[in-house]
């Protein structure tokens, strides 16, 4: 993972996660900006991407300022990066705040 966390950047994928939940899958990343204001917890100490072991992955996918449109842009094009050869976990931070963006991920992420 980047430690470097200057740029903005909405999202990200990985093709091959270390993480032992994810073994041998493919996986994105967004920040708090994708995830719906309706989320429990977005608001607290729950939240995954702010306390868990990516924290400095959320961080960094959090300083982007973009509206959820733009991120779930970014993020289909990061999951065309992808081989496609192995599963696929969307979001293992972040989500998609509206419909047009769950669309946009699905349908230019190949899905």
């Amino acid at each position: 993972m980047d430690s470097n966390i200057e740029h903005k950047t909405p999202a990200s994928s990985i093709e091959k996660s270390r993480n032992t939940k994810l073994i041998d899958c493919s996986t994105t990343y967004a920040g708090l900006n994708s995830c719906p204001n309706c989320c429990p917890f977005k608001k607290t100490n729950s939240c995954y991407g702010k306390t868990g072991p990516i924290n400095m992955m959320f961080i960094k996918h959090t300083m982007s300022d973009l509206c959820p449109r733009e991120v779930a842009r970014f993020e289909a094009k990061e999951i065309k990066k992808l081989s496609g050869k192995r599963n696929l976990r969307i979001h293992s931070i972040g989500d998609c705040r509206t419909n047009l963006s769950a669309q946009i991920v699905s349908k230019h992420g190949g899905l």
